[in-house]
């Protein structure tokens, strides 16, 4: 999958103790060169070697690369940038869409202080995009509008079909993570 314009989040360059490696999510393979994404593979000796008494859960490689779990990326200089957790990737069709990028997309508007994806169950298409948003005070705005200014901006795989809803805050825990099965809950009245 080709990587948006708008890096997500930069995590740096590898430290000289580290090896990172990304792999393609469909043959595990290292991914063809720079920006170019699939899950994120670190081999450190910082690295835990295993989980205690549970050989089969481990989530290391023959090469003893810790799968992370991460989609990302790295470009030309070799600066790797995180994406979203692979289990929170929506499964559109023949698609995955990662919420964070339709949430930078969703911030991108002057109106917005905040706002989060989830997928949904749908017949037709495994999951579809729902967006929540919450507003600048002071701030107007109505789906219509907003689902137009993202319709713009996404790529027809990632639109909002799910329905796009204002809330006054997003639920997050205490590490500032967006609780998204809370969300996925969510029932419009």
């Amino acid at each position: 999958a080709d990587v948006p314009d708008d890096h997500i989040i930069p995590m740096g360059l590898p430290n000289m103790y580290s090896m990172i490696k990304i792999i393609s999510r469909q043959d595990g393979n290292p991914v063809d060169g720079p920006d170019q994404q699939g899950e994120i593979c670190v081999k450190s000796p910082q690295c835990m070697l295993g989980y205690l008494n549970k050989e089969e859960s481990s989530a290391f490689d023959n090469d003893q690369y810790f799968h992370t779990g991460d989609l990302g990326y790295y470009d030309n200089q070799g600066i790797v940038y995180f994406v979203e957790k692979i289990n929170n990737l929506i499964q559109f069709w023949m698609y995955e869409v990662a919420p964070s990028i339709l949430e930078s997309r969703l911030l991108g508007s002057n109106n917005i202080v905040d706002a989060a994806v989830v997928g949904i169950p749908n017949k037709e298409n495994g999951q579809v995009p729902r967006a929540f948003v919450v507003l600048k005070p002071g701030f107007e705005e109505t789906e219509e509008n907003l689902t137009n200014l993202m319709e713009s901006r996404l790529q027809d795989h990632e639109r909002i079909r799910g329905g796009l809803y204002f809330v006054q805050n997003i639920p997050r825990d205490e590490n500032w993570k967006v609780l998204r099965s809370v969300l996925a809950e969510y029932k419009p009245h």
